[in-house]
């Protein structure tokens, strides 16, 4: 329909959009008329727009709740996109490699950042996370190297393994006093942060966590953490400069 393909999938409500060379600029409808019938349009499916390098922009209609799985991947042609308060499922790699990508608005009662979300996004400096977000999987922000301003909500709770790692313009960020869980290599080669703050509750800090941040010399590690993983800071002004507590050793 106006060049949109559709998979009518009735046991979950409605219509996704499918496969096809989009072109152009496209807007998704918030409903479809199949037969005399209004079907409302509720999901994008997996690979829908992946690879579809001559679409120039995209816009997406309230009602829709969910985006599958590489859903835009490798599209270089958008270059802002708003995602309807309505959606309530992001799939994983949803927009991995779109580097001309600059803006993004995400549904404020979104809970959960997949892998590798915005992976390789290079052109991505700025972006708001909702305050309802609890996750950040596993490489979400990765190799994000123009990143520079990210703001993690009061309410997160985990932080992946490589979510931010290669971010190389970030200078600061606050760990919300909620984390409990840092993933390993979470923000490696972060090569311009200079200071971090650890969160009261945190017990472990991984494997490589803030290795190789080389402007790293301010560090606040709290009483709750038990042990610092290996070479969690090497490669730091911070750990050549001997400033680990010496109870968490070299």
């Amino acid at each position: 329909l106006n060049t949109i393909k559709y998979d009518l999938r009735p046991e979950q409500g409605g219509a996704y959009v499918i496969k096809n060379d989009y072109k152009g600029d496209i807007t998704i409808p918030a409903q479809i008329i199949v037969d005399g019938q209004p079907i409302e349009v509720i999901g994008i499916a997996q690979t829908a727009f992946a690879h579809c390098n001559e679409l120039t922009s995209i816009a997406l209609s309230e009602g829709l709740t969910t985006i599958e799985d590489h859903a835009f991947a490798y599209v270089k042609g958008i270059t802002e996109i708003t995602i309807p308060e309505s959606v309530i499922s992001i799939g994983e790699e949803a927009f991995f490699h779109c580097t001309n990508l600059s803006k993004v608005i995400l549904p404020s009662q979104l809970k959960h950042l997949s892998v590798r979300l915005f992976a390789c996004c290079s052109s991505l400096v700025h972006i708001n996370l909702p305050q309802t977000v609890k996750t950040i999987d596993e490489w979400c922000f990765s190799s994000c190297d123009n990143l520079k301003n990210i703001v993690l909500p009061e309410g997160l709770e985990t932080i992946g393994a490589y979510a931010f790692n290669y971010c190389e313009s970030i200078e600061n960020i606050h760990i919300p006093s909620t984390v409990k869980e840092i993933g390993e290599s979470a923000f490696y080669s972060c090569t311009h942060l200079k200071s971090i703050v650890l969160p009261e509750g945190l017990e472990y800090v991984p494997v490589d966590c803030f290795a190789a941040c080389r402007r790293l010399t301010d560090v606040t590690i709290p009483a709750s953490v038990k042990k610092v993983g290996e070479w969690a800071f090497s490669a730091t002004p911070y750990m050549e400069n001997g400033m680990l507590p010496a109870k968490f050793g070299r």
